[in-house]
């Protein structure tokens, strides 16, 4: 397995021409931030009609997020827009942090 950074994660889904939608509350700073920062945006309703740029979508999670909502928002983004997606990304939990100083930041299970 190979584990990517960051700023590999986010140059590597520009430079490969994604459209990256990240999960969450479009008011929300923290959210707001990850999607100017990946040229992308921010949107929490799965439903709303959007123009998207390409065929290629990427779809984030920042770790604010609750997974099992980000699960319902990704198979209700796919089911609402499958006729405009040829390749799909589904990154979840991404916080900006090198995976190990994001390990190091998460409570141990147990105490």
């Amino acid at each position: 397995m190979r584990v990517t950074g960051p700023t590999e994660t986010t140059d590597n889904l520009s430079g490969s021409r994604f459209h990256v939608i990240v999960y969450g509350r479009e008011d929300d700073p923290t959210v707001r931030e990850l999607a100017e920062q990946m040229q992308g945006m921010a949107l929490q309703d799965p439903e709303r009609e959007i123009k998207l740029r390409t065929r290629k979508i990427a779809l984030l999670r920042h770790t604010s997020e609750h997974g099992d909502a980000f699960a319902d928002f990704v198979s209700r983004f796919v089911a609402n827009n499958i006729s405009h997606i040829y390749e799909l990304r589904v990154i979840n939990g991404f916080n900006g942090l090198p995976p190990d100083e994001d390990d190091r930041r998460r409570p141990k299970d147990g105490g």
